[in-house]
């Protein structure tokens, strides 16, 4: 019963919102009202349908209490979020919005950027999950970090009277059309930093041309990863001077953590499975056991996605009674191979120990999670056939020789086992990220700039 109030729940929602948003949703499309797909801006049915089919998403989501996304709470902390408090007398913010933590890791490389340029600018980042409010509020330098309210027209014209914004900054794909109309409506900018959009999500957004055509036309510049995303926003009104090849932006240097990388004779051999979701463990676990019988030397860490989907008793199930459970890797004895660390907030620290980092959620349906996080902590990055809207990043770390993908969990045993054999091999891939690095670096500087030419050149309605 639970199982199904969530299915309706979940398909409901995209079907209003997917032609907005990043959420991957086809079916249903041509079933809902006219009124809201013939109109050239968002109707209050579109007003109501959001906000009532959002709490249904988030009503459903309960029993993943601590999971991304999932506290009962976060709707109600969306109805009316608190907003940081600016100072008039201060210039107007620039406003960043990161949906999650992938988007925000972005939003914090070009928040040091934009400070670097320009440390008197006032800098605000919004978020729309748990995990992405976290990494904005920790972002150094901001005036404040904020959960974006659901996309209603009352709440959107509340945000923008509060903000006051000189220019709107959203991190790839996150298009709500309220948000987008009302920064049209007030004369705002808005840039698209580093943006992507999966195919499903440009069918849908064709499909709803007449409401999105408008709100497509309102974006001011787009920065896009690669060519497919430029000819995705032609198509979808955005005016060809508008639009640049900007790369993949999530390859730029983290200044955050780039003091906090270790030395080469730190590392263990060490091999990450990162962000692991439950259905990818039993498919992942005879190349776990290939790579412990073939080197006597490797350990083998473990880190869930949602802790919470997991037990005790089902890790050892599916891992079997030799695994030990930790929520510090510094507190496991030198003597255990198989790690299953149940905690929040330490991959990045588990990866900066490893030799190879392996990117779950890319041998399941998940379609991934961010490719380059094990090579900006100096790991080998490896991961899946499944890539979805990785897709731009992963064509960049394949063009600079520094991540390897493997047709499917059978082939992971012993291409890890030949890395570890031969850490040399990893050097020279790690050495090709340092090229994409620089290039990602110089395509930062230049979105920066472009951020603060907008804001500067802003003049209010």
């Amino acid at each position: 019963m639970l199982y199904s109030f969530q299915a309706f729940a979940h398909k409901a929602r995209d079907n209003v919102v997917g032609a907005f948003t990043s959420i991957d949703s086809d079916r249903q499309m041509r079933a809902f009202p006219l009124s809201m797909r013939r109109r050239g801006t968002p109707s209050f049915l579109y007003d109501l349908a959001v906000w009532c089919l959002s709490a249904a998403h988030y009503a459903s989501r309960w029993p993943l209490a601590n999971a991304d996304k999932g506290r009962s709470g976060w709707f109600l902390r969306r109805i009316r979020p608190q907003l940081p408090q600016l100072a008039r007398t201060a210039p107007r913010p620039i406003w960043i919005h990161a949906v999650s933590l992938g988007e925000a890791k972005v939003a914090a490389r070009l928040v040091s950027s934009i400070l670097a340029r320009a440390p008197e600018a006032v800098v605000v980042v919004s978020s729309l999950t748990q995990a992405g409010f976290q990494r904005a509020a920790a972002i150094p330098g901001i005036a404040g970090a904020f959960v974006l309210p659901i996309d209603t027209r009352a709440e959107v014209a509340r945000l923008f009277d509060h903000i006051r914004p000189a220019v709107l900054v959203n991190v790839e794909s996150e298009l709500w059309p309220n948000l987008l109309h009302g920064a049209a409506e007030r004369g705002v900018p808005v840039l698209i930093a580093n943006a992507t959009m999966s195919e499903r999500s440009f069918r849908r957004r064709r499909l709803w041309q007449s409401l999105s055509s408008r709100a497509f036309a309102a974006i001011t510049r787009v920065f896009a990863q690669d060519e497919t995303a430029v000819r995705q926003f032609l198509a979808l009104g955005v005016p060809d001077a508008a639009i640049g090849l900007a790369g993949n932006l999530k390859l730029a240097r983290d200044d955050e953590r780039s003091s906090e990388r270790p030395l080469d004779d730190q590392r263990e051999a060490m091999v990450t499975f990162g962000n692991i979701h439950p259905d990818e463990v039993a498919r992942l676990m005879p190349a776990i056991r290939q790579i412990l019988a073939s080197r006597s030397e490797a350990r083998i860490v473990l880190v869930p996605r949602h802790p919470a989907k997991f037990t005790a008793a089902s890790v050892r199930a599916l891992c079997g009674s030799d695994v030990v459970f930790a929520t510090a890797l510094a507190a496991v004895p030198a003597s255990a191979r198989l790690v299953w660390v149940n905690a929040i907030g330490v991959l990045s620290s588990l990866y900066r120990r490893s030799l190879i980092g392996v990117v779950c959620g890319t041998f399941n349906a998940v379609g991934g999670h961010d490719l380059a996080e094990p090579l900006q902590m100096g790991a080998l990055a490896v991961y899946g056939p499944n890539i979805g809207r990785q897709q731009a990043l992963h064509v960049a770390l394949v063009a600079a020789g520094c991540s390897v993908q493997v047709a499917g969990p059978e082939e992971l045993g012993d291409l890890v086992v030949r890395f570890l054999a031969n850490p040399g091999s990893i050097d020279v891939r790690r050495a090709g990220f340092g090229g994409a690095v620089a290039a990602a670096q110089i395509a930062l500087e230049t979105v920066a700039g472009a951020v603060l030419d907008a804001a500067s050149g802003h003049r209010p309605a």
